[in-house]
């Protein structure tokens, strides 16, 4: 999606673009245990706080543009709170553009393994999601985030809420 170049070259000099990693409020260490002589084993666990923690952090960041995640439950809670958003998603036909993109932006073979089988899942789940025709953006074959979030942007502007922007 281009993500990262969105958050490293924002489209105005003073306009803040954060990349929220849903995983940091997903996963949580476990408590370290072992057996007696072995080394203390270090594993992460669902954390039962979320979405609420990470929709708590949207909603107190101070950027302008804050690209989140698109779990099914964070959507809902992002319309639960009165949060306006835009969802920008890939075409169902670009799967083997994302799977290439993923593997040379160096993703873990585990990640691609998981993102090739729960691909179309995914996208269901964009695709059925309630939004009004205008807040979804689906990227065409080659096209990146940074192609389209300045018109998502001015979009923002003239309306009286504001997808994923803050200010």
């Amino acid at each position: 999606m281009g993500k990262s170049h969105a958050v490293e070259n924002p489209l105005q000099p003073n306009l803040t673009v954060a990349d929220s990693d849903s995983s940091k409020f997903s996963w949580c260490k476990s408590p370290a245990t072992g057996l007696p002589g072995q080394p203390l084993l270090d594993y992460k666990v669902r954390d039962d706080r979320f979405p609420e923690n990470y929709l708590d952090h949207i909603e107190t960041s101070d950027a302008d543009i804050i690209l989140v995640s698109t779990h099914k439950e964070l959507l809902e809670g992002l319309v639960a709170r009165g949060l306006d958003f835009f969802l920008v998603y890939p075409s169902r036909d670009q799967k083997d553009e994302y799977l290439v993109r993923c593997t040379v932006r160096g993703s873990s073979l585990q990640f691609i393994a998981m993102l090739d089988q729960m691909w179309n899942s995914f996208i269901n789940d964009i695709e059925n999601f309630n939004l009004p025709p205008d807040r979804k953006v689906v990227l065409r074959p080659g096209q990146f985030l940074s192609d389209v979030i300045e018109a998502i942007w001015m979009i923002g502007q003239v309306t009286p809420s504001s997808a994923t922007r803050r200010g």
